[in-house]
């Protein structure tokens, strides 16, 4: 079926000068729209034109393959219904009543090809025009004749309660050639509406505008691939999470494995969109995303492994990697121990590079130092897959310690504690989601040789640490020049040498 597509584009504006060729990320804007027309599904015979006042958009547009119909230099104050009619009598042959009619505006810049199709497909189901919209849901008012405020909604609700608010988007407008004819509009009933999100609802006016285009196509597309489990804990997720949060502007996925399901019941909490599957599911999403950089925290990779991702990501970051794929990486970051394979200029090791949460940015002060300890907080991680927390707590039974005890639990320890076992007074907490505040009310700490002890540190927090496996063994944060008196692997420890 036949349809013409019109791009109107003026090469004068009010809001940002020259609008419609001034480069958004170094491209012009009015390409951005071009581009999509290009990458339209091949279901209808798509005829599109550019119309415009301007040599430089006239040469933009021809360059990239449009036909461009120029007239003369415009004021701005006629209305597209008008430029539309002005349009159909411009062109050198007469499109029969059927033919589908599209205006898409430049100033839409992220208008997707699949939403172009939609309109067309909407306009074939006997729609008289179509028009894309944006759902905009506040609590708005206007001002009537008499200069009195007037609310516009019924009663005053929550924004998510309140019923859709659907504004013109400006990006597409559509009916069919006879009608737009016959009635000079092209808005003819009955109508139909193809809401469009956020970004795609988009038409720049001015410089606020251009500065949200400006961030959309700034942003990076980014997998960050972890995976938790009893034996590999949590550190691994709640750090990928501490990542996703700082970088939380750019396109962000997890993808998680789906032989170890703690990492995806630990990602369901959080908004980030999240996938899980095998590792060939995993090269599929990276060659179907293409990312600008992949994020790799599971450990230890071998080389074919990280070589088979740079097929697909731009730059790829690993963590605590020990493997051989560590050398293929762009970047290695090693907060915990310095692997000497891998070259000083493509590694950041050492505890100043440990990635914290998020909620540690907060905390502006380094806890003082306490002779006197009233307070011991244990925490062993998400998991504790050697059982330390029974250990120390025991421990503190047999010195009969009679101040408080705060434990924190995570989501992935089986077997969790109950304070009925023990003659201490304990607090039991789990899934916390502000852990500086208990961290600041400790005295001393009790935890094992992963993140949390990054954590302890960085405010100050002095700390008895039970190694949970020969890994954690080789952590150098772990040690007393931190504040830290590491016992080694806690699997060996009786309770009286605790």
């Amino acid at each position: 079926m036949k349809a013409i597509l019109l791009i109107p584009a003026r090469g004068g504006s009010q809001g940002v000068p020259r609008k419609n060729v001034r480069l958004l990320n170094n491209k012009p804007l009015i390409l951005y729209v071009l581009e999509s027309i290009k990458n339209i599904p091949k279901k209808y015979d798509v005829d599109p034109y550019v119309m415009t006042d301007d040599d430089e958009i006239e040469y933009i547009s021809a360059n990239a393959g449009f036909k461009v119909i120029k007239e003369e230099k415009t004021t701005g104050r006629a209305t597209l219904d008008d430029v539309t009619l002005r349009f159909l009598n411009a062109l050198n042959f007469q499109p029969t009543d059927e033919t589908l009619f599209l205006t898409i505006q430049p100033t839409c810049p992220f208008i997707k090809p699949e939403t172009i199709l939609k309109a067309l497909d909407s306009l074939t189901n006997k729609s008289g025009s179509i028009l894309t919209v944006k759902d905009d849901k506040h609590l708005a008012w206007t001002i009537d004749e008499s200069g009195t405020p007037q609310k516009l909604y019924k009663e005053r609700l929550n924004r998510q309660q309140l019923p859709a608010n659907l504004k013109e988007s400006g990006a597409i407008i559509g009916s069919t050639v006879g009608l737009i004819k016959k009635y000079q509009t092209r808005i003819n009933e009955p109508i139909n509406l193809i809401e469009v999100t956020k970004e795609e609802g988009i038409d720049i006016d001015d410089f606020y505008d251009w500065s949200m285009a400006e961030y959309i196509t700034r942003r990076k597309k980014i997998i960050i691939r972890t995976d938790a489990s009893v034996n590999l804990g949590m550190g691994h997720v709640y750090r990928s999470l501490s990542l996703a949060q700082e970088l939380a502007g750019n396109e962000i996925q997890f993808f998680t494995g789906s032989s170890l399901p703690l990492g995806e019941k630990f990602f369901k909490k959080f908004s980030f969109t999240h996938k899980s599957g095998t590792e060939e599911d995993f090269l599929n999403l990276c060659e179907e995303t293409r990312p600008d950089i992949t994020f790799i925290d599971i450990l230890d990779t071998k080389t074919d492994y990280i070589n088979s991702i740079k097929r697909f990501s731009k730059k790829v970051v690993t963590f605590e990697d020990c493997g051989t794929g560590a050398n293929e990486a762009d970047l290695l970051v090693s907060d915990l121990y310095t692997n000497c394979n891998v070259a000083p200029e493509k590694q950041f090791s050492g505890i100043e590079n440990s990635i914290l949460a998020p909620s540690f940015d907060t905390i502006k002060y380094i806890k003082p130092f306490s002779k006197n300890v009233e307070e011991i907080l244990i925490l062993f991680g998400g998991t504790d897959p050697s059982h330390l927390t029974q250990k120390a707590l025991q421990a503190l039974e047999q010195i009969n310690f009679q101040g408080k005890v705060t434990l924190i639990q995570g989501m992935g320890k089986e077997n969790l504690i109950q304070k009925k076992e023990y003659q201490l007074n304990l607090e039991i907490k789990s899934d916390i989601d502000y852990m500086p505040k208990y961290m600041l009310r400790a005295d001393l700490a009790i935890s094992s040789a992963g993140r949390t002890i990054s954590e302890l540190i960085s405010i100050g927090v002095p700390t008895i640490c039970l190694c949970q496996n020969e890994k954690e063994m080789t952590h150098t944060h772990a040690s007393q020049q931190f504040g830290v008196l590491n016992l080694g692997l806690g699997s060996l420890l009786n309770t009286e040498s605790i």
